[in-house]
């Protein structure tokens, strides 16, 4: 596909962005953010971007509740992230260092990240998203759904959509979180909200630093953190079938970090510091009825990084997206043969990406770039009988720097008893360079490629879920195969160049595995949930394939837990994570040397007690069996580690 640079940051945002300021500043927004749907509500929104009418469970799906992740022990929610399947975590070091996702084998930039129905994906890094940044004390639920989406949810989503819900403005409660523990870790955190189905307001309040573990493998400087978060959310019903959601969260965060010099290009211990702040509002317009559901978005994410040595600031740069939606659904429960429900989208989306930096004699890194693309989409679902639902979804993508694309995805799931479904799929995805991709970032190390062509792919899966409601067991089975063309090769030497480059890689990336899940629950309060999961992926490097990095080709998990109020005073949880060895590069040669990074056994765990109504005491502990580790190679992760947590719930 032919591209050509991004028009340069005009005024031509103007009306957008006075139509998202104007819808902001309703008077309905002295109510915020809608009541959080239900977990299969957000399941239904996730794979047919809407709850009304017949709807295939077409995907995997992975849900965690408030239960799972205030009972998890988790600090960040990059703890959790090594219990998804086919999920491959990658922190970049100490506590709080960047957290990529990689998702069946996909890269880190194929995951979309929503949080209240808002995407949270950064254009300023890489279009990815940093899980460091998300507590688990300012979140209430997470699910994921597997698989190509992008033709439900755009380009971020070629490999599945992971949603985060927050604390729910229909809720009444005030919760107060206090932490302390080794290597000087404080937290507090205050989460309060009083709603009804009409109007309601939420806020959540959160600190969070610690002194940190040293990143390199030699020295003795530890690299610290520090993170706070602000939300507010609400929402008003300004009719019986009219109702306006709002959303304005911030974070900030401070994090140290190591450089890596040459010749090793590992981690060595270096006084510099990164901070960034991401703010990220949203409303939404809501009209209902029992057939029929028209909804208005507008959106903006805005970040600034900045980094400094020495004291001295060496690079800042800044992302902005602006984003509006319209869509309708029309629910027909008499159509020809039985039901079905028709969904039409149109979405607009600017995005800008701002650079600063010291110019050399390699040239100036200082840049200014911009790219709109327009989508129009349609889902439609239709259930001809009691047994069968068929699911389909085409997207059109107009974008000023790449050829219009056509995305779409099949699929139906048959229910062969009350209590089994078996489930198939076929999509296709496509995902669009990123901006440091196609500008470049560090002028002396890496150039910019205007000419990449974006990722194209083809998947389809097959899936079996079983139930067995008196045993109180819960099976599913899926596998999954996808093929990926174009695929960018972020990190190619380019001799003429003299640095490294992006370039599109000659053939086809594959990507296959199995994921499978049994979860048990008794009336008793015990639970326990097992996840398995084969991957094969590999793409091909000159004249051969190879494995791709940082992805196991086996992996699991198994958590179990004790749920409040079944054991007198107590509950608990416990979590086993296991991987098998995997490759990575080392950059200290060229061309790089494939290494291997040892297998992985991560077992964290939380003892609780109860001793009186609205108060728990914990003690909380990560990595128990003290691991020494490096989820990237040459960057060390923290070894095991003990914390005490206190929550106050008031009446």
């Amino acid at each position: 596909m032919k591209t050509r640079p991004s028009r340069p940051q005009g005024r031509a945002a103007a009306p957008a962005r006075t139509l998202f300021f104007c819808a902001l500043l309703a008077p309905s927004l002295l109510h915020a953010q809608a009541p959080n749907p239900s977990v299969d509500d957000t399941l239904r929104v996730l794979g047919h971007r809407t709850t009304l009418g017949p709807a295939a469970q077409l995907g995997q799906t992975v849900r965690f509740d408030g239960d799972d992740l205030q009972g998890s022990g988790a600090a960040l929610i990059t703890d959790l992230l090594w219990e998804l399947p086919s999920a491959a975590p990658s922190q970049a070091g100490a506590l709080g260092s960047l957290t990529q996702l990689r998702l069946r084998g996909a890269e880190a930039n194929h995951v979309l990240v929503r949080i209240d129905g808002f995407e949270a994906n950064d254009p300023a890094s890489g279009s990815e998203f940093d899980f460091s940044q998300l507590r688990s004390t300012t979140v209430s639920g997470m699910n994921l759904l597997s698989g190509a989406a992008g033709a439900l949810w755009g380009s971020d989503a070629l490999a599945g959509v992971l949603d985060f819900q927050t604390l729910a403005s229909t809720e009444n409660r005030t919760e107060l979180f206090l932490e302390g523990g080794e290597r000087g870790r404080e937290a507090l955190a205050l989460r309060w909200a009083r709603g009804t189905a009409e109007q309601g307001l939420a806020v959540t309040l959160d600190h969070f630093e610690t002194d940190g573990t040293n990143t390199a493998r030699a020295g003795d400087e530890e690299d610290g953190y520090a993170l706070q978060t602000l939300q507010v959310t609400g929402h008003r019903a300004l009719t019986d079938q009219l109702t306006v959601t709002a959303l304005a969260r911030q974070v900030a965060r401070r994090s140290d970090i190591d450089n890596t010099p040459a010749p090793a290009f590992i981690p060595a211990d270096s006084d510099t510091q990164g901070r960034a702040q991401q703010r990220l509002m949203g409303m939404r317009l809501d009209y209902e009825t029992d057939q029929q559901t028209v909804s208005f978005s507008a959106e903006q994410l805005a970040s600034r990084y900045r980094d400094a040595e020495d004291g001295a600031r060496t690079a800042q740069r800044r992302g902005d997206r602006l984003r509006l939606m319209l869509q309708a659904t029309r629910y027909f429960p008499n159509a020809p043969l039985g039901e079905a429900v028709l969904t039409l989208a149109a979405e607009q989306e600017q995005e800008r990406f701002d650079q600063l930096g010291e110019g050399s004699i390699f040239g100036d890194p200082t840049q200014r770039q911009s790219l709109t693309h327009r989508s129009l989409l349609a889902v439609a679902g239709w259930r001809p009988g009691d047994r069968i639902t068929f699911s389909a979804s085409g997207r059109f993508d107009d974008n000023e720097a790449f050829s219009s694309a056509w995305t779409g995805r099949l699929g139906a799931e048959v229910a062969l008893t009350a209590h089994t479904a078996l489930w198939g799929s076929f999509a296709s995805a496509q995902k669009n360079p990123t901006f440091t991709e196609r500008f470049g970032f560090t002028p002396n190390t890496f150039f910019g490629n205007e000419n990449l062509r974006p990722e194209r792919s083809l998947g389809a899966e097959l899936g079996l879920r079983q139930r067995w409601p008196a045993l109180g067991l819960e099976a599913n089975i899926v596998a999954h195969r996808a093929r990926l063309k174009d695929e960018i090769n972020g990190f190619s030497f380019d001799g003429a160049l003299g640095g490294f480059t992006a370039v599109n890689r000659e053939g086809t990336s594959q990507r296959s595995g199995i994921e499978s899940t049994l979860a048990w629950r008794n009336e008793e309060g015990l639970a326990v949930t097992a996840r398995y999961g084969v991957l094969d992926a590999n793409e091909v490097q000159g004249a051969e394939r190879r494995d791709e990095i940082r992805r196991p080709g086996r992996q699991g998990s198994l958590t179990a837990a004790l749920l409040p109020g079944h054991l007198g005073p107590f509950s608990g949880r416990l979590t086993v994570a296991w991987r098998e060895a995997l490759d990575d590069n080392d950059f200290s040669s060229f061309p790089a040397e494939t290494v291997k990074l040892d297998a992985l056994i991560l077992v964290r765990g939380q003892v609780s007690v109860h001793p009186r109504e609205g108060v728990t005491l914990s003690l909380l502990g990560e990595n128990l069996l003290d691991e020494r580790y490096e989820a990237i190679w040459g960057y060390r992760a923290p070894g095991r580690a003990l914390y005490l947590r206190a929550k106050l719930a008031l009446p």
